[in-house]
């Protein structure tokens, strides 16, 4: 070949490598700022925990967490069941979903997330008694990070209720109600606004507290949450209703600050949406279906008596110590009176929830339940809990993570406020008898 043609065509190859490598190199510069976009990045001061492990044995067992700065910490144990609480500032956990899952040791498995504005918390589920043994935080030289040791050694009954605190532990509801009113949106203040229905969205469970968790590691705190943003926008766009939610984030209520918060704010209306899992919660079922419960002393059967009691005991899953099953509700008259007219609305409203609800979901074979849910006790507020479905049935969990199911759900949801509503305004109360005045007895 004439050197000429050759040189010829080593000038065209290397153009053609060179406008390649160009082009390459401007797509990946394009593309790091993107994939930077995308991964969510903690504020400047806030603490990240990147790692968690476990070691020891039965008698003796360490939690180990690894943190980008040292933090501040108290930690304290409760039982029935046994664990122990760690309070922390707000830390932003970059763990896998899966972690704290499996136990090891002394621990059954362990919790984490927000339990309001600028805290967080650890929930450690034992096995049986134990004493915290050492608790403290270990910096590490030259790098910046740190780690949050705690030994935990088994102990007797005996012995662990002698160590407990003489007064109970207990988190007032005052800090999740103020926490909700924080990061919830707020009403705008107008004569026009005021005047229309307040309608209480809450989101189940929050922060520590997952809820059910589907085989394939879903989680009911994730998927209640999208669907009540869902209706509060669909609502606020009829420009009918003011909305509030009791959370829009990953922050822990307390079942008494949810109550309190629909109390607080005179609501008209309070929806509680959860997502329900059989007792075999790890592994899939045929089981599925949305239902719709409101409040009764007595449960319509024993299913919703055990879901009822497994909800109640949101507040100890997350770590708060309950004040007492029992609200303390005067029991004069009025009181009576408030309380038939909102059982009576209740009614009405989950017959209008059934209706919408089974013309685009799946439901249970008796969708129409009740029992003694502690989130619906208000004698003020009429309420209703929605279980959207089965986190552990494999349609209803692939639905929940479908934005789109969601979606339709939410319109249902949305389309049976609003015919309660109508029909209150139309004269319900009238038609029941609420409207005439009682004779006192």
């Amino acid at each position: 070949m004439p050197v000429g043609v050759a040189s010829a065509q080593i000038r065209v190859f290397g153009q053609m490598w060179t406008r390649l490598l160009i082009a390459t190199t401007q797509r990946l510069v394009v593309a790091v700022p993107l994939l930077a976009c995308s991964v969510a990045v903690a504020a400047p001061d806030e603490p990240v925990a990147i790692g968690a492990r476990i070691t020891g044995d039965a008698s003796r067992t360490i939690l180990t967490i690894e943190l980008s700065k040292p933090i501040t910490y108290k930690v304290f144990a409760l039982e029935k069941p046994y664990r122990v609480i760690i309070d922390i500032p707000a830390v932003e956990f970059r763990l896998p979903p899966t972690t704290g899952a499996g136990g090891f040791g002394l621990v059954s498995s362990f919790r984490f997330g927000m339990v309001g504005p600028g805290k967080s918390r650890v929930v450690i589920e034992t096995n049986g008694p134990i004493l915290v043994e050492s608790a403290g935080i270990l910096s590490k030289d030259g790098t910046g990070q740190a780690q949050f040791k705690i030994a935990l050694a088994k102990t007797d009954a005996a012995t662990f209720a002698a160590r407990l605190p003489r007064a109970p532990v207990k988190v007032k509801a005052a800090a999740p109600v103020e926490a909700a009113i924080a990061l919830a949106p707020k009403i705008q203040d107008s004569a026009t606004r005021r005047g229309l229905p307040l309608v209480v969205l809450d989101p189940g469970h929050g922060g520590p507290d997952s809820g059910a968790v589907g085989p394939d590691g879903a989680e009911e705190k994730n998927m209640v949450l999208a669907i009540s943003k869902r209706v509060r926008e669909l609502l606020e766009a009829t420009g009918q209703y003011r909305v509030e939610m009791t959370r829009d984030t990953d922050v822990f209520i307390t079942l008494e600050g949810r109550v309190d918060y629909a109390e607080k704010h005179e609501a008209n209306l309070m929806v509680s949406i959860h997502a329900d899992s059989t007792a075999a919660g790890r592994h899939w079922q045929p089981t599925g279906g949305a239902t719709v419960y409101t409040f009764s002393e007595t449960a319509s059967n024993e299913e919703a008596r055990v879901l009822a009691l497994r909800e109640n005991m949101s507040d100890k899953v997350a770590g708060t110590a309950p004040s007492g099953d029992d609200r303390k509700i005067v029991s004069d008259w009025l009181t009576e009176e408030a309380r038939f007219s909102t059982r009576t609305e209740e009614q009405l409203l989950a017959e209008q929830t059934v209706a919408k609800l089974a013309k685009v979901v799946p439901m249970t074979l008796l969708p129409r339940r009740s029992a003694r849910f502690y989130v619906l006790k208000s004698p003020k507020v009429p309420a209703m809990l929605v279980e959207t479905g089965y986190m552990n049935n494999r349609q209803d969990s692939g639905h929940l993570q479908s934005a789109e199911w969601r979606s339709k759900l939410a319109e249902a949801v949305v389309a049976s406020i609003q015919a309660f509503f109508a029909e209150r305004g139309n004269g319900i109360r009238s038609a029941v008898g609420l409207d005439q005045p009682q004779a006192m007895q």
